[in-house]
């Protein structure tokens, strides 16, 4: 009997013997897969680079455009406050929550460690956009300003290490 690695049989040779026999065999393809958004190789979702700590001002410029599209601006910045006596499934809870997933999609891994602990709050995606923006946000004008003032007002002895005028 001959084995399958040979060409006998239904195994490795089964095509052969059903091509000898005068049936039709496709060519073996590899199943598609659906496609549910960028891969984890894929860097980008809404056409934007997925945010990894670089270039905030952009990104987040790009991000109140998708909220804006969406409907989620006002929620997300906070200017849209939840209502009193609002049920836990209303329409004011599903914003943020929308709002935190098109977040998170659009962050990278090294950022999610700014939102992560604010998934189970109903306000998750205005305090998640909050922090992120406490994080990256460069400093106002007038904080920069008094910064510098007082860097120009430290004063180091002669000889003084700089560590310890700091």
């Amino acid at each position: 009997m001959p084995r399958p690695e040979e060409g006998g049989g239904r195994g490795a040779g089964g095509r052969e013997d059903a091509q000898a026999q005068g049936q039709h065999q496709d060519p073996p393809v590899a199943p598609v897969q659906p496609s549910l958004g960028p891969s984890r190789d894929e860097p980008r979702v809404f056409g934007l680079d997925k945010f990894n700590g670089d270039n905030y001002a952009v990104w987040s410029f790009k991000m109140e455009n998708i909220f804006d599209h969406y409907d989620l601006l006002e929620v997300m910045e906070g200017t849209e406050n939840r209502p009193e006596n609002d049920p836990e499934k209303s329409p004011w809870v599903r914003k943020c929550a929308q709002g935190y997933l098109l977040l998170g999609q659009a962050l990278g891994s090294s950022q999610i460690r700014h939102i992560s602990h604010f998934q189970r709050e109903p306000a998750k995606g205005p305090k998640a956009w909050a922090a992120l923006k406490g994080v990256h946000a460069p400093a106002t004008a007038a904080v920069a300003v008094v910064l510098e003032r007082q860097m120009a007002a430290l004063r180091i002895d002669e000889g003084e290490p700089v560590e310890e005028g700091v």
